[in-house]
């Protein structure tokens, strides 16, 4: 597949809004990184689905409402009791225009009803048009932070001084090959791909540890199983290597307790 063929598949879309697998994620970081044409396209992407945040206060405001009912409740009764309350002496003549004004005033009472309700159909609909571009701005905040995040991953592999340590088998560890640790001695920043790695038993989980001396090892974080690039963090130290064991899943007291399955040591 070519450059042209692969952006065009929709992979870069699916990134961008979240929905691939943490595997295929990692696959379009890996393609960015190793080209420019798709990295161009994929910042693109994420800035073509910008959303204004300025819809998210645009939920009315709840005087409005108030003010609405008052204009009902007050107003309108108030004016149709000043127009009942006429001298009794002038009643009789005036009989005619009193039902006329009541009248007028109920129609009006009605009219407010009305635009009220019309109001608060609207005042729905403009939070339903609110809550859907929230959404919209919660995904792009999150593809903007994958961008970010690959966008670190390819400076990560793009550093001269980047160190590629292959993880061999041990006499514990199974028949297969696990990957490699790529470590950046400027910034102390740590990164395994994972090419073949089996499922811990249950109950059970890897770990990584950095080699520092013969009796000085510093957990680096759990290892996930799933093939792809995986981010373990910072290291506050030069290492000479690295080693993944098997722990129990509750070890959290930063002592290895397991064996080691894989091991590799800088050059």
């Amino acid at each position: 597949m070519s450059i042209e063929e692969y952006i065009e598949s929709g992979i870069l879309e699916a990134y961008v809004l979240g929905h691939l697998t943490e595997s295929e994620q990692a696959e379009v970081e890996k393609m960015a990184a190793d080209h420019l044409e798709i990295k161009k396209a994929l910042r693109e992407l994420s800035d073509n689905i910008r959303v204004d945040a300025h819809f998210k206060s645009a939920r009315p405001k709840e005087f409005v409402l108030k003010e609405v009912k008052s204009d009902i409740t007050s107003s309108e009764k108030g004016k149709l009791l000043n127009e009942i309350g006429i001298k009794p002496k002038m009643r009789k003549i005036l009989s005619p225009l009193q039902i006329a004004a009541s009248v007028i005033i109920l129609a009006s009472i009605a009219l407010n009803i009305i635009l009220y309700f019309s109001w608060k159909n609207s005042n729905e609909q403009v939070t339903e048009y609110a809550n859907i571009y929230q959404s919209l701005s919660n995904k792009y905040a999150d593809a903007e932070a994958k961008l970010s995040s690959a966008e670190e991953t390819i400076k990560h592999f793009h550093n001269h001084g980047l160190v590629k340590v292959a993880m061999n088998e041990t006499t514990e560890s199974p028949a297969v090959a696990v990957g490699t640790v790529f470590y950046n001695p400027q910034s102390n920043n740590l990164f395994i791909y994972i090419d073949n790695m089996p499922s811990p038993p249950q109950g059970h989980k890897y770990e990584i540890w950095a080699v520092k001396g013969e009796e000085n090892v510093v957990s680096a974080g759990k290892v996930k199983a799933s093939k792809g690039f995986h981010k373990l963090g910072s290291l506050d130290a030069e290492v000479k290597g690295f080693l993944i064991t098997l722990e129990p899943e509750d070890n959290d007291t930063g002592v290895s307790k397991g064996g080691v399955q894989w091991q590799g040591f800088l050059n």
